[in-house]
């Protein structure tokens, strides 16, 4: 079963992207949403499971933003950013849906390998390159391979 992890992202640089091949991470990419669709939809067909970060079930408003001492301005600019993020899945489920493309959605967790590159290669056997976004990715979609929800023919 192929399983394609998502980290969405507002950025040019794209979205981070991993693939997992029975398990097994195969490839991670920074990908713009409609490569995404076109390009892995091409090359793995409509039994991937696309396995997203559902940054639309983040909320701004969490007591470590509303205590930090960061001004109003970057108060705003976090906000920002995050609703860029949250347009930007939406803008990407859309696209799956409209391809019949499989995806299940995953709520952020602290517990996210963005930043601890050593536990994501630990779990992934992993030793190339990567980033915080495509460590995300890959995060995303080990949940699906570990623990799945969505059940393809």
């Amino acid at each position: 079963m192929i399983v394609i992890g998502i980290d969405p992202s507002s950025q040019d640089k794209g979205h981070g992207v991993a693939v997992y091949d029975n398990g097994v991470l195969i490839e991670l990419h920074m990908m713009k949403t409609i490569d995404i669709v076109l390009s892995l939809f091409e090359k793995y067909g409509k039994d991937a499971v696309y396995s997203i970060e559902n940054v639309c079930a983040n909320n701004f408003v969490y007591g470590r933003n509303e205590n930090s001492k960061d001004s109003k301005d970057v108060h705003g600019e976090k906000k920002r950013i995050l609703g860029m993020c949250q347009q930007s899945q939406i803008e990407l489920t859309r696209w799956l849906e409209r391809f019949g493309i499989n995806y299940v959605l995953h709520d952020p967790t602290r517990k996210n390998w963005h930043k601890n590159k050593k536990l994501f290669e630990s779990a992934t056997g992993w030793n190339r390159q990567s980033n915080d976004d495509t460590r995300s990715a890959a995060y995303f979609g080990y949940l699906e391979v570990k623990n799945p929800i969505f059940i393809t023919k």
